[in-house]
């Protein structure tokens, strides 16, 4: 909610939302988006790589993700939420 309202302010919309998560099903993450988001938002349960070197379609290193995805003129968003509390 915060972000989308920071971009609405701006005159920016969502074209795309990529998200991630290991221990949430496609169904349960779908309950939580917004109807408007539903048709650019694409789900992936599972976990990310923290190196490059282990980047695979199952578990991607996000930096990498982001490079073949975004363009020069797109405006990335990266919001990282840890999971775990030895890392927290």
């Amino acid at each position: 909610d915060y972000f989308v309202k920071i971009w609405d302010r701006s005159g920016h919309a969502f074209d795309a939302i990529y998200a991630f998560e290991m221990n949430t099903s496609g169904e349960k993450f779908d309950e939580t988006v917004p109807e408007e988001f539903k048709s650019i938002t694409r789900f992936q349960q599972c976990s990310v790589s923290s190196k490059p070197e282990d980047h695979s379609d199952e578990h991607p290193f996000l930096p990498l993700l982001i490079k073949q995805i975004a363009t020069p003129n797109d405006y990335v968003l990266f919001k990282l939420d840890i999971d775990s509390p030895g890392v927290e």
